[in-house]
């Protein structure tokens, strides 16, 4: 059963250590946005997903060692960890219970920043929509056709390409 609790307590450990990356990369995301960088945003981005693939990755493999673990001490496979701790051996439960809150409270962390990055690209989206529609007198173009003359219909071609043709 120690073989079986000692692989539980290193997956929690491992995947303690991924939410921190994950948060590391929330917050450098959101100071990316903070400096107007969307390069560096857009790059930031990938790495968040990779790292939240990694995370679910090592959720997996945590319920796998959990499962063992509750197959060696006779407990239903669908209990919840926090829920045995009085199961396991008593010199152990204090750090299993850190590891769980410690990961929970991660999380929680996590749902945060990653609103507030969200809210925050959501609102440079909205301000530059509201900059390219200023841009438009009554939703058309302000533009001129290739005879130099106002056009009295729009033609479906995008502003972008008025400006390259």
């Amino acid at each position: 059963m120690t073989d079986s609790l000692d692989n539980l307590i290193e997956s929690l450990r491992e995947e303690l250590t991924q939410y921190g990356e994950l948060l590391a990369l929330l917050e450098a995301q959101q100071q990316h946005i903070l400096e107007r960088s969307p390069d560096l945003v857009q790059e930031g981005a990938h790495q968040i997903r990779v790292q939240t693939q990694h995370l679910e990755r090592l959720k997996g493999h945590r319920e796998i060692t959990r499962k063992q673990l509750y197959a060696d001490l006779s407990l239903e496979a669908t209990a919840r960890l926090g829920d045995s701790l009085d199961r396991l051996p008593p010199e152990y439960r204090p750090l299993v219970q850190a590891l769980v809150d410690d990961n929970r409270f991660s999380i929680t962390r996590i749902r945060k920043l990653a609103r507030q990055n969200h809210l925050l690209l959501n609102r440079s989206l909205t301000t530059a929509n509201e900059l390219v529609d200023s841009l438009y007198d009554n939703g058309q173009p302000s533009i001129y056709g290739e005879d130099g003359r106002f056009p009295t219909e729009s033609r479906g071609q995008s502003i972008a390409y008025e400006h390259v043709c």
